[in-house]
């Protein structure tokens, strides 16, 4: 099998290769950032924005079938430019990786070389492949992963995704002090109105509660001063297309006073996962009262009910995850240069990263900021 010859075939439109994508992603394994129609609804709306072009690889091995979802991208480095292959649905996907009939039958070493061959010819000064998670979401080791550990440059630990089983009382993660915070806000909330947890069935309803988490978001984002991923239209225009995508498996819900929603959460619905990615809460009414955590309990509950196995919060270091996830999922990122220009990215890149991730940057954050009000 390792001696058949690889044959590569390149897409340039998400839609060419529907057959051969939505074949593949019927494995349990794949992550729902992977399908078609996510990624498809990105390109619509983000990709198409930024200038990014669909550049969709598939490796044929006999019978098996590898496929990488990557877009063309122009970057600018400084005064350096170029174009890159990148991963499709940067922004909005918490995983990438390429998606593969069976993962055992291919020569990851191969399949890097062909890689970079594909950007050199493509004029490209580098493959950057981020978000790639050690495990598939079954559970099994992903090989890619592991393949690129062994690389002699250009792989790193990103940072980590969290997650929570279900297997207890989703109160039992909380303190005593914590769980009657808890009560005392259901009750005073009571007593303003009717409290209700609902799930977003119509598309009406779906659409509705999208703009009210853009909105809360913005708000939140506006009060602690950082950088709001919806000041740009198409990251709105994202999640409100997604919401109506029948292929989508959007998961809405929300803690409602009344008819006024106090808290929502967007997210994807893939029993026995459910993936928890934009929650959001009235800033401005009963914030106080722990609104958010509030819908939170009430959505690992009816989870709970409905037979979901794990609650993925996702990537990122937020405090609150410590306080409901007990399973981490380290993510790698990998530069793959294919010319001098691409070397020079993957280290400025690499370094630029490892001093975000240093003792010093808040500290040369402040430094910027006092020197931008000086001017």
């Amino acid at each position: 099998m390792i001696n058949e010859q690889l044959q590569v075939s390149i897409y340039h439109d998400i839609d060419r290769p529907a057959a051969i994508w939505d074949s593949l992603v019927q494995s349990p394994c794949i992550y729902a950032f992977q399908t078609r129609p996510w990624l498809s609804t990105w390109q619509n709306t983000i990709g198409k924005a930024h200038g990014v072009a669909p550049f969709i690889i598939v490796f044929k091995k006999g019978q098996n079938t590898a496929l990488f979802p990557l877009g063309k991208k122009k970057v600018r480095f400084g005064a350096l430019s170029s174009t890159m292959l990148i991963w499709l649905g940067y922004g909005v996907s918490d995983y990438a990786a390429p998606i593969f009939s069976n993962e055992t039958n291919f020569d990851m070493v191969e399949l890097f070389a062909h890689l970079k061959n594909i950007a050199k010819k493509e004029h490209c000064c580098a493959i950057y492949l981020d978000r790639i998670p050690k495990f598939w979401a079954d559970g099994t080791p992903l090989i890619f992963a592991k393949a690129l550990l062994a690389l002699p440059f250009g792989h790193r630990l990103h940072y980590s995704a969290h997650a929570m089983q279900l297997s207890q009382d989703p109160l039992m993660r909380l303190n005593t002090k914590e769980r009657a915070h808890l009560r005392r806000a259901k009750r005073r909330l009571s007593e303003a109105g009717t409290l209700s947890f609902i799930i977003a069935g119509d598309k009406s309803l779906r659409e509705r509660l999208t703009h009210t988490m853009i909105a809360f978001k913005q708000e939140r984002f506006r009060q602690i001063k950082v950088h709001d991923n919806f000041a740009d239209p198409a990251f709105r225009n994202f999640y409100i297309q997604a919401s109506q995508n029948d292929n989508i498996p959007a998961h809405i819900c929300a803690l409602m006073l009344n008819k006024n929603p106090l808290a929502v959460h967007w997210g994807l619905s893939c029993p026995p996962r459910l993936y928890y990615l934009m929650p959001a809460f009235d800033t401005e009414n009963y914030s106080s009262l722990s609104t958010g955590n509030l819908l939170l309990v009430k959505l690992l509950e009816y989870c709970a009910e409905n037979d979901y196995q794990l609650i993925d919060f996702a990537n990122g270091d937020e405090p609150y995850k410590e306080k409901w996830c007990d399973i981490e999922l380290p993510l790698y990122e990998l530069y793959i240069p294919a010319n001098l220009a691409g070397w020079f990215i993957a280290l400025f890149g690499s370094a630029l990263e490892s001093i975000k991730r240093s003792a010093l940057a808040p500290h040369l954050k402040q430094m910027a900021q006092f020197l931008k009000l000086s001017m």
